[in-house]
């Protein structure tokens, strides 16, 4: 009988592997081997899951997000916007509107052509009368030559007639017509050489005033002077007239107009102005 088989040992020569190690006892044998101690700890939790099942899965899909149901509520409730109401056009005198605005534009050159202003206010007029029909009057300065051949005399509206009645009161002649280009926009031209008479108070009034100082010899400075007070004065008649029944807006062109804007100004009429300056330093 070999060694081997005498020692009861299990060969280890090359070719031969040698046989595993005594499994360890798992808590199932244990039990199977020793029943009494099985029954003792039959109240305690044998753990019978699968190896590596107390692990997050890398490549376990997401659960489900669960959404809040979106509560659907009816539209919100405004109040109808106000209803616009849209006045018809006055087209000429013989259609007067009496709530609309009156505009008049004040420049030197109306009804007389002298250089740039003239061509500015002759190239809109047409457009003007469409869109204000005789709510639109130019004023500008009498000048007796120029008239003859672009000015047609015509009768005033009640509350132009009235103004210049005011103004024949005063001392101040103002004539009303009809400017004799596109659109034929009404014209109301003041006589500011009949106002040379109180050509000196106009002067204390524009330095007590204003704080202007002019030149007693300067022709064209006097022009201006006479031409700007009695523009005041016809818009202060005016506003006297109207007496807030409607409003008044005042377009005053140029340096040679802007004195008739002071005196609204400093006389606190109701009248809106607008002023435009054309080609000086200033731009325009």
């Amino acid at each position: 009988m070999s060694q081997s088989k005498r020692t009861g040992r299990k060969s280890t020569q090359r070719g031969l592997h040698p046989s595993p190690p005594p499994r360890a006892l798992t808590e199932i044998d244990h039990a199977n081997q020793h029943p009494s101690s099985a029954g003792a700890s039959a109240g305690a939790a044998v753990n019978t899951s699968p190896p590596g099942a107390g692990k997050a899965d890398p490549f376990a899909l997401p659960a489900p997000r669960t959404t809040t149901p979106v509560e659907h509520r009816s539209p919100a409730t405004y109040p109808p916007p106000p209803k616009i109401v849209i006045r018809p056009r006055a087209t000429r005198i013989d259609q007067p509107d009496e709530s609309q605005p009156l505009l008049f534009e004040v420049a030197w050159e109306v009804c007389w052509q002298l250089g740039g202003i003239y061509t500015v206010m002759r190239s809109k007029a047409a457009n003007m009368v469409s869109a204000w029909g005789d709510r639109y009057c130019l004023v500008g300065p009498y000048n007796a030559d120029t008239s003859a051949v672009e000015f047609e005399a015509a009768a005033p509206p009640p509350h132009l007639a009235e103004t210049m009645r005011r103004l024949a009161e005063l001392n101040v002649r103002a004539h009303f017509g009809h400017w004799l280009i596109a659109g034929r926009p009404q014209v109301i031209l003041l006589d500011y050489q009949a106002a040379f008479a109180r050509l000196g108070e106009f002067k204390y009034m524009l330095w007590t005033d204003h704080h202007i100082q002019s030149p007693d010899q300067d022709g064209d400075m006097n022009n201006v002077i006479a031409f700007g007070f009695v523009t005041g004065m016809f818009l202060q008649e005016l506003a006297a007239v109207i007496a807030g029944t409607r409003p008044i807006i005042a377009h005053f062109h140029e340096w040679m107009a802007g004195l008739g804007l002071m005196r609204v100004r400093f006389l606190k009429l109701p009248v809106a102005t607008v002023f435009t300056t054309h080609a000086t330093l200033l731009g325009g």
